[in-house]
């Protein structure tokens, strides 16, 4: 186990939600109204399942709003600082199912296939090809790996 554990209110669903560095989610105790009166909704930790890639989900709801997220991303989102915007969250040892915080860095699409590939875990085909894309007046506007 590696640094300190720790909880953080998931963005969006303070309240609701929280989400902890070792990739758990827990719902917070709360008052609930239903009807004339209220109940309490005790604190747990929700049960994940593995979506349909092999990522560990879960569905997050509060009034009005059901989101489905995947692990991961809140994990990176809540413990790593993005402020380069990179769009990908890429695992380290390549376990989708390890959440933990030191196994997750922002990366672009690009890195994370680099990732893959100098592991051996994707190979290029000899007679891949790349595709150029050109705008209606044929200006060329980006090349990309097939």
């Amino acid at each position: 186990m590696k640094g300190k554990e720790c909880w953080k209110k998931v963005k969006g669903f303070e309240g609701y939600y929280e989400i902890r560095n070792r990739g758990r989610l827990r719902s917070d105790k709360r008052k609930v109204k239903r009807g004339s009166g209220f109940y309490h909704v005790p604190e747990r930790i929700i049960k994940l399942w593995i979506g349909s890639v092999g990522y560990y989900q879960a569905s997050l709801c509060k009034p009005g709003v059901k989101k489905t997220e995947r692990i991961h991303r809140l994990v990176a989102t809540h413990f790593h600082k993005n402020p380069e915007n990179k769009p990908d969250v890429n695992h380290i040892d390549f376990d989708l199912l390890n959440n933990n915080d030191w196994n997750l860095e922002w990366v672009t699409t690009l890195e994370n296939f680099q990732h893959s590939e100098k592991s051996g875990r994707i190979y290029h085909r000899c007679n891949s090809k790349p595709l150029l894309c050109y705008d209606l007046k044929g200006a060329f506007i980006k090349k990309y790996i097939s």
